[in-house]
């Protein structure tokens, strides 16, 4: 504007870090929810179409003398861990660049003017916030590097999908160099999860373990190697459950304790399912 003639005034273009903060950092948190939202309705629709038929195997669809576990008993199966190491490393590594490279850019920019005279103070302790919350991504990716490098668990069981009340066996073995292993535990884990206004803009969710069964409880570097046990699936607990509001899932929880060095950490997904004992079973 012309100090001398106000009404003489033109928008000069230009590039100022507030830009980005206004245009980028929306349009990253637009993509993250909206990729949050798509991945929420699959699994909804998939737990429309579990919900729609039944989770058992009713004794009088099965034919006479043989096991209600014949269809669902079908051998030994290796479990596979719900996030791979590798694949929680390259996740982090991708949210901590792109988090990191915006706040990057606008602190330049922000510097820039400071060392032009024309400061900003507002912004650069906005984004000294934001740059501290970079650094803690950066640990994170940093620990997870380390985590590569942990002995890792692998668990076989002898049903891939398991009745209440039936047994199971249970074969774990941690390669790598498991003697850095201070104990050893392994325990199988009942879940509940609720959401609360399913949908709404104050959804909720809830969780709350129900049942802990113990498995194995070892400083025994051989049974920590390699060993097998025997899991009880006790009749009078919920079983696999999935709707759009409510969850029941079971999940075996593998934990290695390493002195200065991150912990071995691995979950496993399993499938426990009801089934109609009849009279008297």
């Amino acid at each position: 504007m012309n100090p001398a003639d106000p009404s003489e005034a033109v928008l000069e273009p230009g590039f100022t870090p507030l830009m980005i903060l206004v245009g980028v950092l929306p349009l990253v948190m637009m993509f993250t929810v909206g990729g949050a939202f798509l991945s929420k309705t699959r699994h909804r629709r998939a737990a429309m179409s579990a919900s729609a038929g039944p989770s058992w195997i009713p004794r009088e669809t099965q034919p006479q003398g043989v096991s209600p576990y014949a269809d669902i008993n079908s051998g030994a199966v290796t479990l596979k861990p719900k996030h791979s190491a590798a694949k929680k490393l390259i996740g982090a590594i991708i949210i901590t660049l792109i988090w990191n490279g915006i706040v990057a850019v606008v602190l330049y920019k922000a510097f820039e003017g400071i060392r032009q005279g024309d400061a900003d103070w507002t912004l650069v302790i906005f984004m000294l916030i934001f740059a501290l919350i970079g650094i803690a991504l950066v640990g994170v990716v940093i620990y997870l590097f380390l985590d590569l490098f942990n002995p890792r668990p692998e668990l076989k069981i002898s049903a891939a999908q398991i009745p209440l009340g039936s047994d199971v066996r249970l074969d774990w073995r941690l390669s790598g160099a498991a003697s850095r292993v201070e104990r050893f535990r392994i325990y199988l884990e009942g879940e509940e999860e609720t959401i609360r206004n399913a949908g709404g803009k104050n959804s909720q969710t809830y969780k709350e373990v129900f049942r802990t069964i113990p498995i194995v409880e070892t400083t025994d570097p051989h049974e920590m190697r390699s060993a097998v046990a025997d899991v009880s699936i006790p009749v009078k607990t919920m079983h696999f459950f999935k709707t759009l509001r409510n969850k029941i899932r079971w999940r075996l929880h593998v934990r290695g304790d390493i002195a200065r060095w991150p912990d071995v950490r691995e979950v496993f997904d399993l499938t426990i399912l009801f089934c109609d004992y009849g009279d008297g079973e």
